[in-house]
C-alpha cells in the first residue's frame, strides 16, 4: 500500500521561523507537518495542519522542495508559507505538540540537530536575512509591523459585503496579508476573490486603522464588485450583503465602514 505524502509548513515572520516540539520525541523538534488527506492539495493540507496545530491562519506562497525523507522513508513536500491573520501561535494538538515557537535559523538548526534540509536551510537563510539595498542588516530591534488591506465592497443598492470568520465567528471585511512584492489594491482583488468569490475593482482609501497587539496596520479601500456570486468558502463560514440595519449588529470595522461609504 502506498503511504501518502508528507507536507512541512516553512511558516515565516518578522519573528522567525515557525518550530514545534514533538511529544513522542520522533523527532523532538520539527516544522509543522502532516499527513496530505484523500482528496487534499498540499497546500490545503499544510494550512490546515498549520490552523490545528498552531491556531495560525497561513497563506501557502510557493514550493521549496521534496525528497524522500533519509530516517522515515515517507515522501515530503516543503511548502513557504506566511501568517495572514497575526503571528499569536499556540498548541491546538496537546495529543501531539508539547510547544510551539518561533525561532532563528541558528535556533531552529541547533533544535533540529543539523538536520534541516538544505533547501529549506538556504530558504531560510535568504527569507530571514532582511537587508537594505546597500546590504546591510537592518537592526534586531527595529519596529516591524505586517500591513494587510482589505475591501469595503458596495453593490449599486448599498448592501456591504461582509464575511463571518471561519476561526472565530467575527464579522469583518474581506481582506488579508499584503504580500511583500504586492500593491495593496492588488491584495485586496486576490483576497476579497478567495474569501468570498467576488471580483471587484478598488477605488479610494477609505481608512486606515492599527491593531495594537499584533501591530498589523490595516488599509481600507472602497470597492465595486464586478462579477462572480458571494458563497461561504475555507476562511470565510458566511458572506452576506448587508444594509446599514443589519450591520450595527456586526463587527465594529463593518459598521465604521459602513458609515464612511455612503
Amino acid at each position: 500500500m502506498t503511504r501518502v505524502p508528507i507536507v512541512a509548513a516553512i511558516v515565516t515572520s518578522r519573528l522567525g521561523v515557525l518550530v514545534a516540539r514533538r511529544n513522542d520525541g520522533e523527532p523532538a523538534w520539527t516544522f509543522i507537518a502532516g499527513e496530505i488527506e484523500r482528496g487534499e492539495e498540499p497546500a490545503d493540507a499544510a494550512m490546515r495542519e498549520v490552523e490545528e496545530e498552531t491556531g495560525l491562519r497561513i497563506r501557502v506562497t510557493g514550493v521549496i522542495g521534496r525528497r524522500v525523507h533519509p530516517h522515515t522513508g515517507r515522501e515530503m513536500i516543503y511548502l513557504a508559507a506566511c501568517p495572514t491573520h497575526g503571528t499569536q501561535a499556540f498548541v491546538g494538538d496537546e495529543q501531539d505538540l508539547a510547544e510551539v515557537r518561533w525561532v532563528d535559523l541558528a535556533q531552529a538548526d541547533e533544535l533540529m540537530s543539523g538536520t534541516i534540509f538544505e533547501p529549506v536551510r538556504s530558504y531560510l537563510k535568504q527569507t530571514l536575512t532582511a537587508q537594505d539595498p546597500d546590504g546591510r542588516r537592518y537592526p534586531d530591534n527595529l519596529p516591524r509591523h505586517s500591513v494587510s488591506a482589505g475591501g469595503a465592497v458596495i453593490r449599486e443598492d448599498g448592501l456591504m459585503l461582509a464575511i463571518k470568520r471561519a476561526d472565530n465567528g467575527e464579522w469583518v471585511l474581506p481582506g488579508g496579508i499584503v504580500e511583500l512584492d504586492e500593491d495593496p489594491r492588488d491584495t485586496v482583488r486576490r483576497e476579497v476573490l478567495e474569501e468570498t468569490g467576488v471580483f471587484v475593482e478598488p477605488g479610494r482609501l477609505t481608512g486606515v486603522y492599527k491593531n495594537m497587539r499584533l501591530s498589523v496596520v490595516s488599509l481600507v479601500f472602497r470597492c465595486r464588485p464586478l462579477s462572480g456570486a458571494a458563497r461561504p468558502t475555507a476562511e470565510a463560514a458566511e458572506v452576506a450583503w448587508l444594509d446599514r440595519t443589519q450591520v450595527t449588529g456586526h463587527g465594529r470595522g463593518v459598521r465604521h465602514q459602513a458609515h464612511r461609504c455612503p
